[in-house]
């Protein structure tokens, strides 16, 4: 996999900005803080009720900026002890459209990944307390339309054998397609809405069937080759993309992929409705379903 010119993720590039190395040093103070905070610290197997929380109280957050981003999720164990401390969450902040074109976003979050891999051994935060056979690819929107086409090209990749990606979290994901499905036959103007935002950002002369954004046109990988062993289907009863992501579910179930699939509605919401309010209580209880499915055991 070569760099397409996101740069970020390479420590050693002297053009690293600066913005991007602080960054680097406020991951391994959040580590610092958390390996200090013996509340927050959970021996592997105690998980209770009570515990779904952890996910988001041992959350690290670095907040670059406002783009769209993918999440990659990293059990994190201090391997001497044994002791699990919640989640390293690592976001790939990717270049963004109609400057850099799909798949700009889709390279610089491979691009992502592969630093991830390849800086285990020489990161103290990475080696000391991440735990590369327990990966979690979770994303909203856009980013969980990445999170699916990353969890198929890692499936026999070179990175494939580093990564055990566990499980995948697609909230309102962004597919779509020409022919409409669902609330979409009826809704022209939001169907036309979103037939327009895909132009912009993918001028691809198959359209709105361009396997980018419809995973199951002509040209499509097969769902079967998704490489994880959980995945769970986030969408919500008012969103014009709900019904793609049911679609998308009824799919994978019926592909003859070996893993666990779930799928959760929020009723009487909207797209990303957690961004915009993320104190309500339907955002809360997904949280919760979230944290929830992260901590199962493998």
């Amino acid at each position: 996999m070569q760099d397409k010119g996101c740069g970020y993720f390479d420590w050693h590039n002297e053009k690293l900005s600066v913005r991007a190395k602080s960054v680097i040093d406020e991951l391994r103070q959040q580590i610092k803080h958390l390996k200090e905070e013996n509340h927050m610290l959970r021996t592997e197997g105690e998980y209770t009720s009570k515990d779904d929380s952890l996910y988001w109280q041992s959350l690290i957050q670095t907040q670059l900026d406002k783009n769209y981003e993918l999440g990659v999720g990293l059990k994190a164990v201090k391997k001497t002890k044994n002791i699990l401390i919640g989640l390293l969450k690592l976001l790939s902040y990717y270049r963004l459209a109609p400057e850099s074109p799909l798949p700009a976003a889709l390279d610089d979050s491979c691009t992502a990944l592969e630093w991830v891999v390849t800086h285990s051994v020489e990161e103290p935060w990475l080696k000391d307390y991440a735990d590369f056979t327990c990966v979690f690819l979770a994303g909203d929107r856009c980013g969980a339309n990445m999170a699916h086409h990353l969890a198929l090209k890692l499936n026999g990749s070179k990175l494939g054998p580093e990564l055990k990606i566990e499980g995948i979290a697609r909230i309102n994901p962004y597919f779509w397609g020409k022919d409409p499905v669902g609330v979409e036959i009826t809704d022209n103007f939001r169907k036309s809405m979103v037939d327009k935002w895909w132009t912009f950002i993918c001028p691809s002369d198959k359209g709105c069937d361009d396997p980018l954004i419809n995973p199951f046109a002509d040209g499509s990988p097969g769902l079967e080759g998704i490489g994880c062993s959980r995945l769970v289907v986030v969408v919500s009863e008012k969103d014009v993309l709900r019904d793609r992501g049911m679609l998308y579910y009824g799919k994978l179930v019926s592909s003859g992929w070996k893993g666990n699939a779930e799928v959760m509605e929020i009723k009487g919401e909207d797209h990303v409705f957690h961004i915009i309010n993320l104190n309500c209580e339907n955002a809360k209880s997904l949280f919760k379903r979230l944290a929830s499915f992260i901590n199962q055991p493998s």
